[in-house]
């Protein structure tokens, strides 16, 4: 059962919420208001709003699991983020998954390795220091450890790297995902001023499709200076992305209201 548009728990839900279940003979029942009704064990109840701000009190807190689907700065900047480096840098981003993906497999091989030899210490029999098969099978299982605690070392190293490259696009982010939400507070002076995640994560790609296409004719003015040049695109990205956003977005707003929103975008 989903019930949309909540301002508040209903007390009425408490015992449900607890899952106060009483059985009966072959029955399970749960007392709801005067109403004793039949349990099913799997019943779901789903409580929603699109109220940000809504309180849950402390006593229903503990009777629910919270999940926020509404965007956040830092969210949003990690998602962006992943965009600009899929979108300029592929061969990062797949990197990184790599590197998270053998990082995984060298842990789980590591707590193999743990299990086996407190296994094989478990099951020794007589003097341990008599047992040479035992004292050939540690000796292997520690030279296995230290060489994947040698690959889990480089691969700290190299994705430490690799995020120092990404960093380099995270001011772009972060901009961009300050303006979308200077973009949805827009509905605080209209109601009728909403506008998704979709559209908003559509016009950044196209944002970044324009600045690629242009940045072959503009690369003659930048520095010799890698870093300098990747500066003068982000900023040149940052200008195009407030354009295009503001030309699009412009179209469906008041025209009393155009001007407002451009100074936001220029604060």
């Amino acid at each position: 059962m989903i019930i949309q548009e909540i301002d508040y728990v209903d007390s009425l839900l408490f015992p449900l919420l607890r899952k106060d279940v009483y059985v009966q003979g072959p029955r399970s029942t749960i007392q709801l208001g005067e109403k004793t009704i039949d349990y099913n064990y799997n019943f779901r109840l789903y409580l929603t709003t699109r109220n940000p701000l809504i309180e849950i009190p402390p006593n229903a807190k503990s009777l629910v699991s919270v999940i926020n689907y509404s965007v956040t700065i830092s969210g949003l900047e990690g998602q962006l983020l992943s965009i600009i480096i899929n979108h300029e840098k592929p061969e990062l981003e797949q990197k990184k998954t790599e590197l998270l993906h053998n990082e995984e497999k060298l842990k789980v091989q590591l707590a193999d390795l743990e299990k086996t030899l407190l296994e094989e210490l478990a099951s020794s029999q007589g003097n341990i220091l008599e047992n040479k098969t035992l004292i050939e099978s540690l000796n292997q299982t520690k030279s296995k450890s230290n060489i994947i605690s040698e690959s889990l070392k480089e691969s700290t190293m190299l994705q430490e790297s690799l995020d120092k490259q990404r960093e380099a696009y995270r001011s772009l982010a972060h901009k961009g995902s300050k303006l979308f939400i200077v973009m949805t507070d827009l509905q605080k002076i209209n109601n009728m001023y909403r506008f998704s995640l979709a559209l908003y994560l559509r016009l950044f790609k196209k944002c970044l499709d324009f600045q690629s296409q242009t940045s072959k004719f503009s690369l003659k003015n930048y520095s010799n200076s890698y870093l300098d040049k990747l500066e003068e695109k982000l900023e040149g990205c940052t200008n195009s992305l407030y354009r295009i956003v503001f030309d699009h977005i412009g179209t469906s707003l008041f025209k009393k209201d155009r001007l407002m929103f451009g100074l936001h975008i220029v604060k």
